[in-house]
């Protein structure tokens, strides 16, 4: 169950980076549209393993205001071991 955790100013980074940049997009559209969870898509540019090429990769930011939502529809859904995730949830 990992995939995910919480940031220091109260986000929620979702690991999407297999996923396109319109793939990221149509998942923030889904958690507005059928949860009314706020969340962008961020860039993060990662070297490959020979650390000669850079590759830009995308990911899921829940807003701070829609992480204890976020939260309360996935909490049936988590390993006890994973709620440390959501250490930063006021």
């Amino acid at each position: 169950m990992g995939d995910g955790n919480g940031m220091h100013e109260g986000g929620f980074k979702i690991s999407s980076h297999s996923f396109t940049k319109a793939d990221n997009k149509f998942l923030c559209k889904l958690l507005f549209d059928m949860y009314h969870i706020e969340a962008n898509v961020l860039t993060e540019l990662r070297k490959d393993k020979n650390k000669k090429n850079t590759k830009q990769l995308y990911y899921i930011r829940i807003y701070k205001h829609s992480v204890p939502r976020f939260y309360s529809i996935i909490k049936a859904f988590l390993l006890p071991s994973c709620d440390y995730k959501f250490r930063f949830i006021n």
